[in-house]
């Protein structure tokens, strides 16, 4: 909310949302349609994990790092899209093999929307711009903000680090999870290039 805040709502924001979302939920139904790529990743959890990066504690901090600031309402608006997708349809999609077959209904989808932490990170940030304090909330934010994507840093390399240590083990993975792992490189990047 304090980098949304500091940033600005601008229409790249809310295009990068909505197209994150919509590519998501397209690209899931197309995996599951074509049986190549249904044979490649057979289950949601390996779809979601191909489709839905972790951008909040990887993908932001570098942005910000290495993008000119014109560019991190991008970022932000896949993270919110990606957020939401996940939080609105991941629990229908990861549920039980038994009550796969049950179509969402349509309360269990808005309660999923509204704990959203993205939704609630979107209603905090209208509600400042209602009441027209985002640029001192913004700056107040910002500074838990930077420290927060500080330790996502450090937890990230942290994380490579002992990743890297286990050299024997680095790319000993099932070819569905290496499968993933190229499909979010892939869709990531065609994502990024097609969005800016």
């Amino acid at each position: 909310m304090g980098l949304l805040l500091k940033e600005g709502i601008d229409i790249n924001l809310i295009k990068s949302a909505f197209l994150a979302f919509s590519v998501i939920g397209f690209l899931i139904t197309l995996i599951n349609i074509i049986p190549i790529f249904k044979k490649r990743l057979p289950n949601y959890t390996l779809q979601l994990a191909g489709l839905i990066g972790n951008t909040s504690f990887l993908g932001i901090p570098i942005a910000l790092a290495l993008l000119p600031s014109t560019t991190i309402n991008f970022t932000i608006g896949f993270d919110l899209g990606t957020t939401l997708f996940a939080w609105i349809f991941g629990p229908f999609f990861l549920q039980e093999k038994s009550n796969i077959n049950n179509i969402p209904n349509i309360k269990g989808l808005f309660n999923a929307l509204i704990n959203s932490p993205a939704s609630r990170g979107i209603i905090g940030v209208f509600l400042a711009y209602l009441f027209q304090i985002d640029k001192i909330l913004g700056n107040y934010l910002w500074i838990p903000a930077r420290i927060v994507i500080a330790l996502a840093i450090i937890i990230v390399g942290t994380r490579l680090g002992i990743i890297t240590n286990q050299n024997e083990r680095i790319l000993d993975l099932n070819e569905e999870i290496k499968f993933s792992i190229f499909f979010k490189v892939i869709y990531s990047s065609l994502y990024y290039f097609f969005s800016m």
